[in-house]
């Protein structure tokens, strides 16, 4: 869906350096790389032919990305060719389930991961075919047990009702350390879990940073 993929082509032309070198690596869901039921890829071939390699991530598939091992996990939405992605890195699992529903089976295969990433677009009370919402982040939470648990993709009416305060919600009722992502914030994962968010300007334009680890 446009809300994910916008700007996917104007991303490769950044990494290959304006289309002057060959480079990068480029995974996708079929509807990305090869269209789907009769709509044609968001990637046009002229872009995926600019990455060095390019590959379709298909539910229950995986492939080698730079040295490190991703799985595609299934999930349940409006275009069947969703995935979400599990990373098996050096510091531990990190996954990034983006929309779907919440069902045992799909909740499943995100046991074992130390990072969580959520696709959460509604606040409490508020689901919405085929998204998770905070209830759902919190149930998700209590089963898979994350080190961290990171909502984003965040809805509007979640944005209004408060990022911040739908987070402390999940972390007071289930235990599991949660943050609403903010643009451009960094988590470093190592032996330590450190939180990175960007630096605020105060009234004299100073910049005050703020850093979390546990």
């Amino acid at each position: 869906h446009l809300d994910h993929c916008n700007d996917a082509n104007l991303v490769v032309e950044g990494m290959t350096r304006g289309r002057t070198e060959q480079r990068g690596y480029l995974v996708g869901s079929v509807s990305v790389m090869e269209g789907h039921d009769g709509q044609p890829p968001i990637i046009t071939p002229m872009h995926r032919g600019l990455v060095s390699h390019a590959e379709t991530a298909r539910p229950g598939e995986s492939a080698r990305v730079s040295g490190t091992r991703v799985n595609f996990l299934p999930t349940e939405h409006r275009d069947p060719t969703n995935v979400g992605f599990k990373m098996s890195t050096s510091a531990g699992i990190v996954t990034y389930y983006t929309d779907s529903i919440r069902r045992p089976d799909l909740v499943e295969g995100l046991h074992g991961s130390r990072v969580l990433i959520l696709g959460v677009t509604r606040p409490r009370g508020a689901n919405i075919e085929g998204h998770l919402s905070t209830d759902d982040a919190a149930e998700i939470a209590k089963e898979v047990q994350p080190n961290l648990l990171v909502l984003t993709h965040l809805g509007l009416k979640l944005i209004r009702e408060g990022p911040e305060a739908e987070a402390r919600y999940v972390e007071k009722t289930t235990g599991v350390r949660t943050m609403a992502a903010r643009d451009l914030s960094k988590v470093l994962i190592d032996k330590d879990i450190e939180v990175q968010h960007p630096k605020k300007r105060d009234r004299r334009g100073r910049a005050r940073g703020k850093r979390n680890r546990r």
